[in-house]
């Protein structure tokens, strides 16, 4: 359920107005355009949000800045330094230079791997289209800790991948647990999930009957393929990679969990200077890490902006990739062979959704097996696991506070964010599409340095730990969600609707309450289900901003892994497995949550 440790592409319209890039309304727009006394009134509805934002967001990189500059904390004198010593030493270069090395190979991984899922989800129907999506679905609602728990036991030095070696009666034993590799396999594996929904929803867009005039004028279907398929999901392959590579690079739950703190990667080294207590150090490496997602960010941006058709109509999309011509001549002469390409495709997808499904089909059969250490085997069923961890106080305090904080989280989120996406919708101020893209900037953030920016704003201000202080956390992790969720509903809604309403006497709230509620009924459950699933699986901040007696359920996993392995833990993680396909994935078939938003991190 990793909508979190990068919990995401962006919403679509990321950075521009709901309705129109200079936060206008469109021209196609009906109603009167409102006074600016109605304007500035709805302008007042951001107020909470955007305080929240100062708190939570604006807040802890500000201290950032403070402690990696000296300002804050130290006695050395202010300046750039710590900024001299991070990127000027050789071991530090080596970790950045490693973590995007990694972030780029999980990249292109998920890339290849999820975009052959994502086009089979595109043009399938019926049961088989339920099937896919559930399997793309699944593993992205369940726990990130979780998901790295599978592969804790199969790349365990007794796990699935080291006993088929030796079943195979391969000599060569290789070592996982606490390396990149190992870290690099899991990391891809959560990725995929991210990659696939934004070039599914791209590629929902095309129109068949272009590829089907290609193939019926003699195009080769690899073809077809380059010249009208790839350029419309171009968009949605870059806001894939966008998602991933941020992942890749600010990952630190599956860092910890597989590299065992033996794998240097940016985001557990900024927690190991914590743990040294080197502030400055921290924090110079956090805004670092800031520097390198915002600069691939704009960079991927750009590269998609290339692909809007709006940019330049004289111009066709398959137009830009006239310089292939002559490759595309000679694979035109090819021959096809539909049944070998069919077996083909049918072959891969199956490995890939293996590779997507075994790690949670591993934490279930650990979770009923009497063995009590991570092996591939199955030495017997039992449902002593289950007991344990049910019947003892050890887990239940923690799920006890991350239902309490779920909570929280959705009734602090609605009261700010519904507000906020009235006025961002409605609104007819400047300055809509910058606050709307303030709103939402939570999303595109590494999570890891967002973490470490707590600890030293909770620092700085002699915060201890405690129940709130999570909360804020979570509220400016769920906040973006249910806003994009929100704005989304309610550019559905025809403002004449409203308008008509308000015409016949009735008042603002009464609108709201009458007109307005139940047409986005839909969207209300929507944004719900995503603030309750990014609050109860939220790992990454909670893991350094808890404390001992405030540790939700993610983070009491996650300790108790780190100490020594316990069945009971792989109970409690099937049973949330058991939770997410039972109750979500039904939930997202019947009302697409999240294939309609085109997004969903370690």
């Amino acid at each position: 359920m990793a909508v979190t440790e990068a919990h995401g592409s962006a919403p679509a319209g990321f950075g521009d107005g709901p309705t129109g890039h200079d936060g206008d309304r469109s021209p196609e727009a009906p109603g009167p355009r409102p006074s600016r006394r109605q304007a500035d009134r709805r302008s007042l509805l951001l107020v909470p949000g955007v305080l929240l934002l100062l708190a939570g967001l604006i807040g802890p990189i500000l201290v950032l800045l403070g402690y990696s500059f000296g300002l804050l904390g130290e006695d050395t004198p202010a300046g750039f330094s710590r900024y001299v010593e991070v990127l000027g030493d050789s071991f530090y270069l080596g970790v950045m230079f490693r973590t995007l090395r990694m972030a780029t190979i999980i990249t292109v991984v998920a890339l290849l791997l999820g975009y052959p899922l994502a086009l089979a989800i595109a043009r399938s129907t019926g049961f088989q289209r339920t099937l896919l999506i559930a399997v793309v679905v699944t593993p992205l609602l369940t726990n990130i800790v979780v998901r790295s728990l599978g592969w804790l036991v199969i790349l365990s030095p007794h796990g699935v991948v080291i006993s088929l070696f030796e079943w195979l009666g391969i000599g060569y034993r290789p070592q996982f647990i606490g390396t990149t590799a190992g870290v690099t396999i899991a990391l891809a594996h959560i990725g995929l999930p991210l990659v696939v929904l934004p070039m599914l929803t791209s590629l929902e867009r095309e129109d068949p009957s272009r590829r089907d005039a290609a193939l019926v004028h003699g195009a080769h279907p690899i073809v077809a393929w380059w010249r009208v398929t790839l350029p419309l999901s171009a968009p949605g392959i870059v806001a894939g990679a966008t998602l991933v590579f941020v992942l890749g690079v600010a990952a630190l739950i599956t860092p910890l969990m597989i590299g065992k703190a033996r794998t240097f990667v940016l985001s557990t080294l900024m927690v190991q200077q914590i743990g040294l207590l080197q502030w400055g150090r921290a924090a110079a490496l956090a805004l670092s890490l800031f520097v390198i997602v915002l600069l691939v960010a704009v960079i991927l941006r750009r590269i998609s902006a290339r692909f809007n058709p709006d940019r330049n109509r004289s111009r066709s999309a398959a137009m830009r990739y006239r310089p292939m011509g002559p490759v595309m001549a000679r694979i035109n002469r090819l021959p096809v062979f539909p049944r070998l390409s069919r077996v083909v495709r049918n072959a891969f997808l199956t490995v890939v959704i293996i590779y997507i499904l075994f790690p949670l089909a591993v934490v279930i059969k650990s979770a009923f097996d009497t063995s009590q250490t991570m092996h591939a085997g199955f030495d017997g069923f039992t449902l002593q696991w289950f007991a344990d961890a049910f019947d003892s106080d050890l887990y239940l305090p923690s799920l006890l506070l991350s239902l309490r904080l779920a909570g929280l989280a959705i009734v602090i989120g609605f009261i700010v964010a519904l507000p906020a996406s009235v006025a961002i919708v409605r609104g007819r101020f400047r300055g809509r599409s910058a606050i709307y893209a303030l709103m939402l900037s939570p999303l595109l953030l590494p999570h890891s340095a967002l973490a470490v920016g707590f600890v030293l704003f909770f620092q700085y201000l002699g915060i201890g730990p405690s129940i709130w202080r999570l909360l804020l956390g979570h509220l400016v992790v769920v906040l973006p969600w249910v806003v994009a969720v929100l704005v989304t509903a309610l550019e559905s809604v025809d403002p004449s609707l409203e308008e008509a309403a308000s015409s016949l006497g009735a008042r603002h709230l009464r609108v709201l309450r009458r007109i307005t509620l139940p047409l986005i009924a839909t969207g209300l459950f929507s944004a719900v289900l995503f603030a309750f699933i990014i609050s109860f699986d939220e790992a990454t901040i909670s893991v350094l901003v808890a404390g001992s007696a405030t540790a939700t359920l993610p983070v009491k996993i996650f300790s108790e892994i780190q100490i020594e392995y316990n069945p009971a833990i792989a109970a409690i993680s099937a049973a949330l497995i058991f939770v997410v396909v039972l109750v979500l994935v039904p939930l997202e078939r019947r009302l697409g949550l999240l294939t309609q938003r085109g997004l969903s991190g370690d």
